[in-house]
């Protein structure tokens, strides 16, 4: 006679369960997106400092490069270190 009542208050009993199990999720999905958040904003950090870090290296590289070309043009070539380059023994 009452199988209708008691359905209906284990439906209940079901809603409140899945309501208190939506709360949870939705706590769990905030502390997530915390987490993620604070984790973009170190990685963002440390991207700037690895660019930062690739422009020193880079402009490292062009001043050894320029410094490499002023030293080959101020070394003399083989040709000019030669002392007698037309002199043939005949």
């Amino acid at each position: 006679m009452f199988g209708w009542l008691q359905k209906r208050l284990e439906d209940v009993l079901e809603a409140i369960k899945l309501i208190q199990w939506a709360s949870q999720c939705k706590q769990t999905n905030a502390e997530i997106n915390e987490e993620s958040k604070k984790a973009l904003k170190s990685y963002e950090a440390s991207i700037l400092e690895y660019e930062a870090k690739l422009q020193t290296l880079k402009a490292s590289l062009e001043k050894e490069k320029i410094n490499a070309a002023e030293i080959n043009t101020k070394t003399p070539s083989k040709e000019s270190q030669n002392c007698f380059p037309n002199y043939n023994t005949l």
